[in-house]
């Protein structure tokens, strides 16, 4: 065989070589790509999920940040009533109504589950994931549970006393009292609802701290978005 024939099957060999290379890392390439834009989708769609669960949160957050204020201010408006031996008049049914009570709140977390169930690390962001886990991972169950301490005060002790001195009761809206004198002359009733108050004092901070939580989530969700659309 002659020299320049081999020179031309080593050419032609390295050229094939080169064109099977090619074509591999194209392939690779391509599946990559393909691969990236089905976790890219997953991500979008996840994400949209997250910031819809994110959104009735706010709006049941903003709610009950609302009645535990009432409650609060309730608290001080009965206590100038009862302390000064005020008549009584229709807005103390009103008012005790509105103290005589607990916030209720069940979060959405359906996206968020998801999430977990399917690989957290779909969410490429290291900082949006970490905030993801803390807002549902501790801040939750920070929130119920102060939720449930409310909630045990006002079964363990309120409950009872509203059967012994309320003879009309509709949760948040009406609370006549059986006999008002009595609880004018109860030395102990301004304390407990006192103590009422600082509980439910604890519980809006949780909720205000949540609610800021929400507010940078959405944001943060709303940026990642406008990356993948």
């Amino acid at each position: 065989m002659s020299q320049s024939k081999l020179k031309l099957n080593w050419k032609y060999a390295l050229g094939e070589i080169t064109l099977i290379f090619m074509g591999i890392s194209l392939a690779v390439a391509f599946d990559n790509w393909n691969q990236q834009q089905k976790k890219d989708k997953s991500q979008l769609l996840i994400l949209q999920e997250i910031r819809t669960d994110l959104l009735e949160d706010s709006i049941l957050l903003n709610k009950s940040l609302a009645n535990t204020q009432r409650l609060m201010d309730g608290v001080d408006y009965l206590e100038a009533r009862l302390s000064n031996q005020k008549p009584y008049s229709d807005s103390i049914s009103k008012v005790l109504a509105q103290v005589l009570m607990f916030p209720r709140i069940s979060f959405i977390s359906a996206g968020y589950q998801t999430l977990k169930s399917t690989d957290i690390t779909l969410i490429q962001n290291q900082k949006l994931r970490r905030d993801l886990v803390e807002y549902y991972e501790y801040m939750h169950p920070k929130v119920v549970q102060q939720m449930g301490d409310v909630e045990f005060e006002f079964k363990t002790y309120w409950t009872p006393w509203i059967l012994e001195n309320i003879k009309e009761f509709r949760y948040a809206r009406v609370a006549v009292p059986i006999d008002y004198n009595t609880l004018l002359d109860d030395p102990l009733l301004i304390r407990n609802f006192k103590i009422s108050k600082d509980n439910n004092t604890g519980l809006y901070y949780g909720l205000l701290a949540a609610d800021k939580d929400v507010k940078a989530l959405i944001a943060s969700i709303e940026n990642e978005l406008k990356l993948l659309q």
